[in-house]
């Protein structure tokens, strides 16, 4: 791995002075900036992927059967519990739906529905103006689907990706005993 990583770092370095480019220090990632000439002023950073690279990670975010949902399903099947996921008929798409019981749950996660984000806005170094807009977009989104939902007498239910990664159990005993609530 390490052999790899240093044949990786060569090659973008070599790929970065036929650019001429040079090395920077602008963030703790492998990236480069240009040279200040007469004709770029500016420092500007690059990207570690190619656009193609870029564009087919970014494709492969998928919006349905992530693996947050896979394992929150899992954990709900094996406790017996029958659900519909992905339901089109219900504002805002809920990953899991109760109908009967009007119970939503959301797996959301934590880089594009903005968990932290105060904090977290600062971070974004590339397309910042897209990808600010994006996600308190999305914020503003999951606020206006929650309000909505809850004043049709749904109850609605949000987790971060790694609230399900590490706490599971945790997860699905607070959507068994919201079930249990509404039954009784």
């Amino acid at each position: 791995a390490r052999m790899l990583r240093r044949v990786t770092l060569t090659k973008l370095y070599r790929r970065a002075v036929r650019c001429k480019l040079r090395p920077s220090r602008c963030s703790k990632r492998n990236s480069f900036s240009l040279a200040k000439t007469q004709t770029n002023p500016y420092f500007c950073c690059m990207d570690v992927l190619t656009p193609e690279q870029r564009r087919k990670n970014m494709q492969a975010i998928r919006n349905k059967k992530t693996k947050i949902e896979e394992l929150l399903a899992k954990s709900l099947r094996s406790k017996g519990l029958r659900y519909r996921r992905n339901n089109k008929d219900i504002f805002g798409n809920p990953d899991f739906t109760f109908r009967k019981l009007k119970i939503a749950v959301f797996c959301d996660s934590e880089y594009f529905h903005g968990k932290d984000w105060e904090i977290n806005r600062l971070r974004i170094a590339t397309n910042t103006d897209f990808w600010r807009k994006k996600i308190e977009g999305n914020i503003k989104r999951d606020e206006l689907v929650n309000k909505s939902l809850k004043d049709d007498g749904w109850k609605v239910i949000r987790f971060w990706g790694d609230e399900i990664k590490k706490k599971l159990e945790f997860c699905t005993e607070t959507i068994i005993k919201e079930i249990e609530s509404k039954n009784h």
